[in-house]
């Protein structure tokens, strides 16, 4: 099982990799390579889901701040300026989160 190695350390809610691997163990070589190499890049996948799925979260938190501040300050005008100073960096985080997802997909 040359180069692919799964992370048997790492839990996934999708399958148990050591249940797997110890099932993989049991078949010829040359049948659990391919097998193997596939569930990697499927762990790979996964763990980049979960970064981007928690950079989406951090977005969707700080909007929700956002929110509760202009809430406070509903009978105040608000610069335009500031505002879009305020919500650019969110924006550009959540959009490194999609296309994070895109990549995964």
């Amino acid at each position: 099982m040359s180069g692919y190695t799964l992370h048997t350390h790492s839990k996934s809610p999708f399958f148990d990799l050591e249940e797997i691997q110890t099932t993989l163990s049991l078949l010829p070589h040359t049948a659990a390579e391919p097998i193997l190499h596939k569930l990697s890049s499927l762990n790979r996948g996964l763990e980049a889901l979960g970064q981007t799925l928690q950079s989406a979260t951090d977005v969707s938190d700080a909007l929700a701040l956002v929110v509760l501040m202009m809430d406070s300050a509903y009978d105040r005008k608000l610069d335009a300026e500031q505002v879009r100073c305020l919500l650019a960096p969110l924006q550009e985080k959540l959009g490194k989160a999609v296309e994070g997802m895109r990549l995964v997909m």
